[in-house]
């Protein structure tokens, strides 16, 4: 199968953890699929959102997250995230440009982002 190649599009997403009182934080997002319905639940200290693209393509996503959002700040985005694709933890790596990460499109699927 060949894959097509996508054109990268640039988000922003203001999320909030009222738990603990940070409002409006920006979460960017880099991806050739289609990101939508992020929000942060501050009961799991998870970040959720979901990535769709057509059939037959792959998708490189970078997730840049404020430090003040995860439990563990800067350090844990550092060393301690971990990235699900439908429930399966999926390779990921980080950097100071975000959380990157490799799928291929299945129609949607949700995406979870949590610190271990």
């Amino acid at each position: 199968t060949l894959f097509r190649s996508l054109v990268n599009v640039n988000y922003e997403f203001s999320v909030s953890d009222p738990q603990r009182n940070i409002s409006g934080a920006k979460v960017e997002v880099t991806s050739q699929s289609n990101i939508y319905d992020m929000f942060f639940d501050s009961n799991t200290q998870e970040l959720k959102f979901i990535v769709a693209g057509p059939p037959d393509t792959t998708s490189k996503t970078t997730v840049l997250i404020p430090g003040s959002l995860l439990s563990g700040g800067d350090h844990a985005l550092d060393c301690c995230i971990k990235v699900f694709l439908d429930g399966k933890q999926v390779s990921s790596s980080s950097t100071s440009e975000g959380v990157m990460f490799e799928h291929a499109h299945v129609g949607r699927s949700e995406v979870v982002i949590k610190t271990m």
